[in-house]
């Protein structure tokens, strides 16, 4: 049985011939709020923050490089206004990615707009919790485009939770 558990936004193959899919950007983070693997994230006077709500997305935050004595990666940045290299997907303009939404979607709701949760991550994990917020849709122009359901036998797009496809929204 598949996993319903929310997994925030992952980068999905971009729109296009010669794509990479996991290409992302590198920026110095000092914050004090906690970042998950998943986030999306705002740059607010230099620096990367995790996003708060009405705030524009910047990109996704993919982990961070902790420079120690003995470096280490890491999927969440802890919040301990520590400077750290954070790898983010920012080339948001040809990007898709999936996310779990959070109330009953169905093919109606197609190319309709949606805000992102602003819930916050696991700990444990470093895994993001921010579904897509289904239980508003708008024809406005909101975080996200909803472009479809994820294509995969174990996806129930009859019930919560369901795997979908989005853009994100240039504001």
């Amino acid at each position: 049985m598949i996993n319903k558990e929310a997994f925030g936004l992952k980068p999905y193959p971009k729109i296009g011939i010669n794509t990479i899919r996991d290409e992302k950007t590198r920026h110095e983070i000092c914050s004090e709020k906690v970042i998950f693997h998943g986030d999306p994230v705002s740059k607010i006077n230099n620096k990367i923050e995790r996003r708060s709500k009405g705030q524009d997305i910047f990109g996704i935050f993919l982990g961070c490089m902790y420079d120690k004595e003995i470096p280490f990666f890491s999927k969440m940045y802890n919040g301990k206004n520590q400077t750290v290299t954070a790898f983010i997907a920012t080339n948001l303009k040809d990007r898709i990615f999936l996310i779990r939404e959070n109330g009953n979607l169905n093919k109606l709701d197609l190319w309709k707009n949606m805000n992102i949760t602003t819930d916050f991550g696991d700990m444990t994990t470093g895994t993001s919790s921010v579904k897509l917020d289904s239980y508003n849709v708008s024809d406005e122009k909101l975080d996200v485009n909803f472009l479809g359901f994820y294509s995969n036998f174990e996806n129930d797009t009859n019930n919560k939770n369901s795997i979908c496809v989005v853009k994100i929204n240039e504001k």
